[in-house]
């Protein structure tokens, strides 16, 4: 049974589905607040947090459309109409303005909760801090003193109430193992699948059809990414990806974050193992052009390694019911982003800076 339907969704959660408030979680958990089945709770020690990452995360992306914009100025001068919107100038405000309005519309449209600040006991958090207990721990972490504010203002905003803390943080996890009212789980997928178990009949179901699946979505994920596109974006200057194979994917736990019309998502994330190959100049044994200043290789050099990469993977299920039975059962696996490419980082030396 479901413990509650209160909800509070940590900082690191946001950032680590890269600000995208139209994931499929973000939306799934969307839906069922709009329809009042489950309730958000946030700080504004969570909003300012999250802010303050997307004004981050949009200043480094312009300032990387400015550096190509620099490097690829050649292009400007080419009567191409495909090219021209490329070198428009940002208005940096608007973007900044749109980009927060989206998390003010995910916070709106879920009908957030906000649990004030101004009520929690500083003193408590400050006990915790000297006596070096959770979310501080042993080595007094002052970074954790956001996470320990939004726990003490969710305790007082439920008085004793359930509530799902959703976080990874190890420190967080600790606080909430010594609370019988604050239940962890470590992403949002994993709580709607959560939720669907005990929520939809057809739950049960649909993950035992996933379950006996389990080897074919591992050969269609192995496939999908030895086909994909990859490139090595270490700071090998002139490398080149020669190739690329998976030799490991962990085991997966899917959950199961929606299910409508005949529509089932289920996702889930893996790390994957990749021996890698790439090629460039052989900059350890070439010479020093004192002139210049530079390394000049005379050969080229080839380096094989296993790379560790995570991927969100997403599973969804059509199916037909006739008396109470699944029928008709298809599904396609997709793989988050690959359509972009397989970012791996092969240097040509290995050493540990």
């Amino acid at each position: 049974m479901l413990k509650t339907n209160k909800v509070f969704i940590d900082t690191q959660t946001y950032v680590k589905a890269g600000l995208h408030f139209e994931g499929v979680a973000f939306k799934a958990f969307h839906e069922l607040c709009v329809k009042g089945d489950l309730v958000l709770i946030t700080t504004t020690v969570v909003e300012r947090e999250v802010k303050g990452k997307i004004e981050e995360s949009i200043k480094d992306a312009l300032q990387a459309i400015n550096t190509v914009q620099r490097k690829a100025r050649l292009l400007n001068s080419i009567d191409n109409g495909s090219l021209h919107g490329f070198f428009q100038q940002f208005n940096e405000h608007e973007i900044h303005e749109a980009a927060q309005k989206v998390f003010d519309d995910f916070l709106k449209g879920c009908h957030a909760k906000l649990a004030t600040i101004e009520v929690i006991d500083l003193n408590e958090v400050l006990d915790k801090y000297f006596g070096k207990e959770p979310p501080f721990g042993q080595n007094k972490k002052k970074s954790e003193f956001p996470d320990a504010i939004n726990l003490a203002a969710v305790e007082r905003f439920v008085n004793d109430e359930d509530v799902y803390i959703i976080s990874e943080d190890s420190d967080l996890k600790n606080y909430c193992d010594g609370k019988n009212n604050l239940h962890q789980i470590d992403s949002l997928d994993k709580f709607l699948g959560e939720y669907n178990t005990h929520t939809n009949e057809l739950s049960n179901k649909l993950m035992q059809f996933i379950e006996s699946k389990r080897e074919d979505i591992r050969a269609d994920v192995i496939a999908q990414l030895n086909d994909a596109d990859g490139y090595n974006v270490s700071t090998w200057e002139d490398a080149e990806l020669d190739s690329f194979e998976v030799v490991n994917i962990d085991d997966f736990e899917p959950s199961i974050i929606k299910i409508d019309n005949n529509y089932c998502l289920a996702t889930f994330s893996v790390s994957v193992d990749f021996e890698v190959t790439v090629s460039g100049p052989d900059f350890n044994n070439g010479y020093w052009d004192s002139e210049d200043k530079v390394m000049i290789p005379m050969e080229t050099t080839t380096r094989t390694e296993v790379q560790e990469i995570s991927f969100d993977i997403e599973i969804e299920v059509m199916y037909e019911i006739e008396d109470g039975e699944l029928t008709d059962i298809a599904f396609d696996v997709n793989i988050d982003k690959l359509s972009r490419g397989i970012e791996f980082s092969i240097e040509e030396n290995n050493f540990e800076y």
